[in-house]
């Protein structure tokens, strides 16, 4: 689909990120899930999750592992969805359909 190459909210990512670093959450079940983080130069930092399987996954990301500490109130903006969340805690928590991903842009506080 042509709206993944002009998503501007994805490509304004794609042009701040400096290079992403992996973050392996696992599952005894399920195994490990790759998940990228990315510092952003705003104060905010990119977070991508996949699910490569062949089955639904609920995976949680704890912020402080992609360098968000400290908070415990976190303004999440979907970047695929173009919606806003607020995560209210210490882990960021989603339910990925097969081959599905999501791409966040996460910043401590509220917006």
């Amino acid at each position: 689909r042509i709206g993944y190459l002009t998503n501007t909210e994805v490509l304004a990512v794609v042009k701040a990120a400096v290079a992403g670093m992996p973050v392996q959450t696992a599952d005894q079940q399920q195994g490990p899930a790759p998940v990228w983080y990315a510092p952003l130069g705003d104060g905010s930092t990119a977070v991508a999750i996949f699910n490569w399987g062949e089955t639904p996954r609920d995976i949680t990301v704890e912020l402080s592992s992609v360098g968000l500490a400290g908070g415990t109130e976190y303004a999440v903006r979907d970047l695929w969805a173009h919606s806003d969340l607020t995560v209210k805690g210490s882990a960021l928590a989603v339910v990925l359909r097969p081959h599905q991903s999501y791409l966040f842009r996460v910043r401590p506080g509220t917006r």
